[in-house]
């Protein structure tokens, strides 16, 4: 038998090898935004990081490790890929750039972009092309259980950033560690925003010396990652441009970012932690109170079968969609922005209220505005533009918005997405082209209509004038009220019609922001199907089940929608001006108040953090 005293002393150690297994768990769990694990790790990486800003090597070490050991918490294994990733990129730079020859120089960015796309592409599309090859052509292939590294088509993507610009005298050769922070910096690390080296490795030269409650303009960025400024590429109907964003310097500066001082680090101002405390806590909002409560209430059930709602209840679910794809992505990139600013760093933004858009093209502008970019510099542009003849031009949209839509995923309903997408750039454009013909014919048409309106509107005036006269000369009986009325009618008129004229413009502009917020809807359709035939039962759906009640639809369903579409168009002075107040806030209350909305969110929102969209990608 065992005695007491052995009991407790049993009792004591499986409690403490209970609290053991609890903190491997803890420091093995997944480091997801916003949860108690990113909470603790942060918490030990920020104050450490800006104690180490004076020390660059050490420092540099410092955050290379807590990145390493971010991604490691998903699986360890992702990160010899990743180390092997930035080993291969930083030596394919140094020798670009050391190579005398221009044939030594492309070989080696030949070199570094195959070892990247292989890398990509196997573990992004290997399980895609067997399937493909056994289903279409009856061939067999070994059978290999391949695990999707969490975050590789963002780094990847950066890391031929790097190489590229490097080969096109962009920007300069970074050292080793220096690349391998850039490349593994884990704000941005699994999902985005897309950070250039050009925007990320100047900001290593600066040390802020601590945070500040200072709203900050002009160069150091103030409110940049909210609206930075655009510069614009071209029009709708002409320039040679992606749909994408213009490019958007991280520091507000129209230069190449400073010279690194003696140390290899510079002084910098302080970080505006109002501005950091309402992009963390806007992002948790999205994406635990909206894109969460949206995905259980509605989103799952329409699309996984929409056979058994009705036509109502499936199309909520796809404005329920667009929603929380939106939320869940932007909440993610304010999160990344964020913490990234806490850490001394300026991200570009990387949505600019997408659902406000007035054309396909302006939508790209807004939608994952670094991914657009990146598209527009690397891809669209190297293959022509819009240099080579229209034709050419359209056949260079539908070739990158088609890998951009394979980028995100292997799936036929992802190609079908971007060539979707693709389609539609390109007919916007030719339509472009069309009115941009027709626009000399139709106001020569437009001064003679004038002319003529003119004419007959002197010639009305006249007959109304003598109309007027000869019946207040023939119906003098007529009572006073009558003709009072008729005379303010006829004053109303003219304003009246110049009103009308006005309300044209905004008219016109609100039903072009429907027509490409359903035309986006649309792409969501195929974007969130399992496949072309599910998709089609989406639609199909939606087009003959309106007899049927609904099931899905309630009060709280239709508000979250409805509100959440409407805050698109809210002006963004007003974030302007509530960043500006709540940076002037001291840190005190700032901390308090965001400890508060973190509660509140929590309370609000489902029980636990779903994954992120984007995560598959």
């Amino acid at each position: 038998m065992v005695n007491a005293p052995d009991r407790r002393a049993n009792k004591r150690s499986c409690q403490t090898v209970s609290r053991l297994k609890c903190g491997v768990q803890l420091l093995c769990a997944p480091v997801l935004f916003p949860t108690f694990t990113f909470g603790v790790f942060f918490a030990v990486v920020l104050p450490v990081s800006w104690a180490l800003r004076s020390r660059p090597l050490a420092w540099k070490l410092f955050v290379l490790g807590a990145s390493y050991w971010f991604y490691a918490a998903w699986d360890r294994r992702f990160v010899m890929l990743l180390a092997s990733m930035t080993l291969v990129n930083a030596a394919m730079a140094q020798a670009s750039r050391k190579a005398s020859r221009a044939g030594l120089r492309r070989a080696a960015l030949i070199t570094a972009l195959t070892f990247d796309l292989a890398v990509l592409g196997f573990f992004k599309y290997y399980g895609f092309f067997v399937d493909s090859m056994e289903s279409h052509l009856g061939l067999s292939s070994p059978a290999l259980s391949i695990i999707l590294p969490v975050g590789i088509s963002f780094y990847t993507f950066q890391a031929i950033s790097y190489v590229v610009d490097v080969h096109r005298r962009d920007t300069e050769v970074a050292g080793l560690l220096d690349f391998a922070v850039y490349l593994s910096f884990f704000p941005q690390l699994v999902a985005g925003p897309i950070v250039r080296a050009t925007e990320f490795l100047p900001q290593m030269r600066f040390s802020p010396r601590k945070p500040t409650r200072k709203h900050e303009r002009g160069s150091t960025g103030g409110s940049a990652s909210e609206q930075p400024e655009e510069v614009k590429v071209g029009t709708d109907g002409s320039g040679d441009e992606h749909p994408a964003h213009a490019e958007d310097r991280i520091d507000g500066s129209s230069g190449g970012g400073s010279q690194p001082a003696a140390n290899g680090l510079q002084e910098s101002p302080g970080v505006n932690l109002g501005q950091a405390a309402h992009l963390i806590g806007r992002g948790m909002f999205k994406k635990v109170v909206i894109a969460d409560y949206l995905a259980n209430a509605i989103v799952k059930d329409a699309f996984a079968s929409p056979d058994s709602y009705s036509a109502l209840d499936v199309l909520l679910g796809v404005y329920g969609y667009a929603v929380q794809i939106y939320a869940d992505f932007s909440g993610y990139t304010d999160m990344a922005i964020g913490v990234a600013l806490l850490m001394g760093f300026r991200f570009p933004q990387n949505f600019d209220r997408p659902y406000t858009a007035i054309s396909v093209q302006d939508f790209w502008r807004r939608w994952h505005m670094t991914l657009s970019r990146w598209l527009r510099d690397y891809l669209y542009i190297p293959l022509g533009g819009n240099r080579r003849g229209k034709a050419r031009t359209y056949l260079n949209l539908l070739v990158t918005m088609t890998l951009g839509g394979l980028w995100h995923g292997a799936a036929g309903v992802f190609i079908a997405w971007g060539l979707y997408q693709g389609l539609g750039l390109a007919l916007e454009r030719l339509s472009g082209e069309l009115n941009a013909k027709r626009t000399p014919q139709a106001k020569s048409k437009t001064a003679e209509s004038r002319s003529d309106v003119s004419e007959s509107e002197a010639h009305e005036s006249r007959s109304e004038v003598s109309e007027r006269l000869v019946s207040e000369a023939s119906e003098s009986e007529r009572s006073r009220q009558s003709s009072l009325a008729g005379s303010i009618v006829r004053r109303m008129w003219p304003a009246l019609r110049t009103a009308t004229r006005a309300a044209r413009p905004a008219v016109k502009m609100c039903l072009r922001v429907i027509v490409v917020f359903h035309f986006v809807c649309a792409g969501w359709v195929l974007f969130n199907s399992d496949s072309l035939a599910s998709a089609a039962d989406v639609f199909l759906r939606i087009a003959r089940g309106w007899g049927d009640g609904s099931q899905l639809m309630n009060p709280m369903v239709l508000a979250v929608i409805v509100a959440s579409l409407l805050a698109q168009f809210t002006p963004s002075r007003w974030t302007e001006l509530w960043t500006e107040r709540l940076s002037k806030a001291p840190a005190f209350v700032i901390a308090c108040g965001f400890a508060a909305w973190t509660t509140a969110v929590v309370a609000f929102g489902p029980e636990g953090v779903a994954d992120y969209i984007y995560f598959q990608f």
